[in-house]
């Protein structure tokens, strides 16, 4: 970038102190163009409209600087001080986007990849504006009164860009807290039939509790009668009573189990066959709490899904969570039918069989890969849709 700074600078004093034609200054400028936007794009990392957008973006805000030094040669007229005041111009903007806005337009950059394009008119018609008003069809060394207006645009051109990269990150922040809201209110629609499954249990316990007494005394009269086989069936019966009232643990995690307890509840309504295989520590990495709503979303939407196939003992759902060295690993598969496609718009799967419900609960598992950093992966092949999410 630093190498097409300067081609860009030569390009720029050749043209300034040279006395060349206007229609030579105008071929000058498309060649800058092209040669700033093609570095722009072979630099950048994303190689979209975030690099155009960078590209433009770069190309207005160099002409601050290129503007403050031909104003200063034409109150001067030494190119020493022209030069000079244009590179500490460039070096003041410089850091000033260095401290203010860098941290802030790289995040949004690498957590929005939609609507770059429209953003890119911005900065062109600010380079567009400033390009007529200081080279064609005004010319800045022939119309002087125009230099107010220059500056001013300049001013509102940055201030522009600052207001843009901040208003970005406080619409990020007001996503992430929609989410935050979404992955607890999920979370706490799970609990209310945790709770209900604990009183069923203690209720169960209470009984057995109560009918001990009794089977305490039919003990001691089948010994005393030597009816061994009906002490074996007694005992067998309590065995089968106590394991049926001790509470259900998917999992060591409380927040996860809680969740798996609910769509396990739900599978059985709808008669799908859930295969589980969980081994969730107690203490998460990433916060537990929206893992847990993320897990329910995504398990309850293969569960709607599967319940809608056709055929006995096709309706099925496989979650399997591991720890794989420092990752949490996590594998959702369900039977299927219908057409599935994926949006062109947020590349998530866009179904078109009624009650399915994929597309709409991934959106808050993507948000979640994004914040965290998470691997996700999904796929449909063979009437089978899986779904991966590796957490580190």
């Amino acid at each position: 970038m630093a190498g097409c700074f300067l081609v860009v600078t030569a390009m720029e004093y050749y043209y300034l102190f040279s006395g060349e034609k206007r229609s030579e200054g105008v071929m000058l400028t498309v060649i800058e163009i092209i040669l700033v936007q093609g570095t722009a794009f072979v630099i950048n990392k994303y190689r979209d409209f975030r690099a155009l957008f960078v590209g433009i973006l770069s190309a207005a805000y160099v002409l601050a600087g290129n503007i403050t030094g031909t104003v200063a040669f034409i109150l001067f007229h030494n190119r020493g001080i022209s030069l000079g005041v244009q590179v500490l111009i460039h070096i003041v903007i410089l850091l000033f986007f260095i401290g203010g806005s860098r941290a802030l337009f790289l995040k949004q950059q690498e957590q929005i990849d939609k609507g770059w394009g429209f953003l890119c008119v911005l900065p062109a018609l600010f380079y567009g504006l400033t390009y007529s008003l200081s080279v064609w069809p005004l010319n800045i060394y022939k119309n002087v009164e125009v230099i107010p207006a220059i500056f001013l645009e300049l001013m509102l051109m940055i201030l522009t860009f600052v207001f843009l990269v901040h208003m970005l990150a406080e619409r990020e922040e007001n996503y992430e807290e929609k989410n935050k809201q979404e992955y607890m209110q999920i979370y706490a629609e799970r609990i209310p039939n945790e709770i209900d499954q604990l009183m069923q249990k203690e209720e169960e316990n209470a009984i057995i509790r109560h009918d001990l007494r009794h089977y305490e005394q039919m003990l001691y009269t089948y010994l005393q009668e030597k009816e061994y086989d009906k002490i074996k069936g007694l005992l067998e019966r309590t065995t089968v009573a106590l394991e049926h009232a001790k509470p259900v643990r998917y999992c060591e995690n409380i927040s996860v189990n809680s969740v798996i307890s609910y769509c396990a509840t739900m599978a059985r309504q709808l008669q799908v066959r859930l295969d589980m295989d969980l081994h969730v520590p107690a203490k998460l990495k990433v916060n537990e709490y929206e893992y847990a709503a993320v897990v329910s979303n995504l398990l309850e939407n293969e569960i709607r899904a599967a319940s809608e196939v056709k055929g006995v003992g096709k309706k099925t759902v496989s979650i399997k969570i591991q720890r794989v060295k420092e990752q949490l690993v996590l594998n959702i598969s369900n039977s299927y039918t219908g057409k599935i496609e994926f949006s062109n718009r947020t590349g998530l799967p866009v179904s078109f069989q009624p009650g399915s419900g994929h597309g709409y609960g991934l959106k808050s598992v993507q948000a979640f890969a994004k914040k965290d950093d998470a691997v996700f992966e999904y796929s449909f092949q063979n009437q089978f849709f899986m779904v991966k999410l590796i957490a580190f």
